[in-house]
């Protein structure tokens, strides 16, 4: 059973649905979105939004579980977000697409997400590369917060509410892709592309690094 995306799609190198193993999370296999058609593909899918089918003003059993369409909009889960990339160095990929159809993207040389003991922080990212400004460089370290989990910087202030979403909230945000679809005010946005306006696409994707990869191959 493959253990990434690298491996399950190497024999097709199309983009869909596997299944991979996950050893610290379950011994069933883990259905998961491969992505083949970006950096040369590999990349394991984590969030998406299309539509405002789904929504994200979700609670943090939702967050942790995962919820969505595993084609559609989808959130993977912040367990299986926590075993993925602190089993093995994983880097991060967001594509976006602003509603007048450009497309921009960021790239983080690593992504790693704490256990749910650390209120799932996000401990690293890595180097930043891409086209929309680095968007997320201000909410690392900073634990996870729902509507029902306050863990931001404000004390009588819950950004998760406020923004009807979930986010690695700070006081409050540069970024956050958990917001409502099509809700400018407290919508899905990156502010380093601008402070006010609403993404019409994005899909967040992990990737196990080249070291990695070579730490995989030795111990098979």
């Amino acid at each position: 059973m493959p253990t990434s995306c690298v491996e399950a799609a190497a024999g097709t190198f199309k983009s869909g649905v596997y299944k991979i193993h996950l050893k610290r999370l379950s011994t069933s296999p883990l259905e998961v979105f491969c992505s083949e058609e970006t950096d040369f593909g590999g990349w394991l899918v984590i969030q998406r939004r299309i539509s405002d089918s789904v929504k994200y003003t979700q609670d943090w059993q939702a967050y942790k579980d995962g919820f969505g369409e595993i084609e559609g909009n989808y959130w993977i889960g912040l367990e299986k977000l926590h075993a993925l990339t602190s089993s093995c160095e994983h880097g991060l990929h967001i594509e976006m697409e602003r509603f007048d159809g450009e497309n921009l993207y960021v790239k983080y040389t690593e992504f790693v997400i704490g256990s749910e003991s650390e209120r799932y922080a996000l401990k690293k990212m890595g180097n930043y590369t891409g086209n929309a400004g680095d968007g997320l460089i201000y909410h690392i370290y900073m634990k996870f917060s729902t509507h029902d989990r306050d863990n931001d910087l404000y004390e009588d202030y819950n950004c998760a509410k406020y923004y009807k979403g979930a986010w690695w909230f700070k006081r409050c945000l540069y970024s956050h892709l958990n917001g409502e679809y099509e809700n400018k005010s407290d919508g899905i946005n990156w502010i380093t592309i601008d402070r006010d306006e609403e993404l019409k696409f994005v899909q967040m994707m992990i990737r196990p690094t080249e070291k990695c990869l070579r730490r995989i191959s030795l111990i098979n």
